[in-house]
């Protein structure tokens, strides 16, 4: 982190610490936030088609909770790099909750966004164990100027936040080339979420199977010509960080056995949800290096419990015999 980078963190956490004076009995969830500006954005980021969003992974290792700046992103017109380089937080005590973006504005410094709401949680129980099943956090916010972010500190307008789960499971695609007349193909994903949104696992080649009879889905896994080897390893792409779930998106960079690499990138398509996700992808290297797609559907593989045919009974015998 350097110096720039630290003064951001520091800032936001000691703010949000000051919002709400979190105490050491607060409890403060951990977890992916999408949080999206429904009214007061400026008049140059209406145009654009998008409102202000920010994405983020938060853990909590003090009273308020931190994000990775590497693995937070946003939409802002006035962010220069757009991930990277935006310092979060999010401080939650009681039905009270607050998130704050710190983000570069280039050579004008940076700005800040302010969110302050209510939180709203639903809990499923399992086991005798709750766990969040949804939260959402509604209020308002303000901003502070810099680059072209023009900001109104005070009551700028309103937002929502929604809590996403962790992505950790297996989930199922098929990946279709921009170029029509190339083959698509079926990946399966294997994620598991770490602290601040990390993911580790492997993307395997094949197709979905789907038993006619019993309605079983299985993944069968199937050598693709683009890659020497079936699974994939997820490694650190050595230009930018991409293995990681951050509110509504999910980043996975992965290579075969000779250096050939698939990324895939995705956005929920349901809110605060892991349901499904529509992922773009590209190769580098290998045979078909530059293959591009878009539009793909990944679901989280269910297996149907299977049904067997109910035994008919035979003709009745006299004695009761069979």
């Amino acid at each position: 982190m350097n110096s720039a980078s630290l003064v951001k963190y520091c800032f936001i956490v000691a703010a949000l610490i000051l919002i709400f004076a979190c105490d050491a009995q607060a409890q403060i969830p951990a977890g992916r936030w999408h949080v999206e500006t429904t009214s007061g954005d400026q008049p140059a980021q209406v145009a654009s088609g998008d409102p202000v969003m920010f994405d983020a992974a938060f853990d909590c290792l003090t009273e308020a909770c931190s994000g990775r700046e590497i693995s937070t992103y946003d939409t802002s017109i006035c962010d220069t790099v757009r991930f990277e380089n935006i310092s979060s937080g999010l401080s939650i005590n009681g039905s009270n909750a607050a998130f704050q973006f710190a983000v570069s504005a280039g050579d004008d410094g940076f700005f800040i966004y302010t969110f302050v709401g209510t939180i709203a949680t639903t809990y499923i129980t399992k086991s005798g164990i709750n766990s969040v099943a949804s939260a959402t956090i509604t209020g308002t916010y303000g901003s502070t100027a810099g680059g072209c972010n023009n900001g109104t500190a005070g009551d700028q307008g309103t937002f929502v936040a929604h809590w996403y789960p962790p992505i950790t499971g297996t989930y199922l695609g098929r990946l279709f080339p921009a170029k029509k007349t190339t083959l698509s193909f079926g990946a399966e994903l294997e994620l598991s979420q770490g602290e601040f949104g990390a993911l580790t696992g492997t993307i395997t080649t094949g197709q979905e199977v789907r038993n006619p009879r019993t309605g079983v889905i299985t993944f069968e896994p199937i050598k693709n010509a683009c890659f020497s080897t079936i699974s994939l390893t997820m490694v650190e792409d050595p230009s930018v960080d991409t293995n990681d779930a951050s509110g509504s998106l999910f980043f996975v960079y992965a290579k075969d056995g000779a250096g050939t690499s698939l990324s895939l990138s995705g956005v929920a398509n349901e809110i605060g949800s892991n349901s499904a996700y529509t992922v773009d992808y590209a190769i580098v290297g290998g045979p078909c290096s530059g293959q591009t797609g878009t539009n793909a559907l990944f679901h989280p593989i269910t297996i149907s419990r299977s049904v067997f045919p109910r035994p008919v009974p035979g003709p009745r015998l006299p004695g009761g015999l069979r």
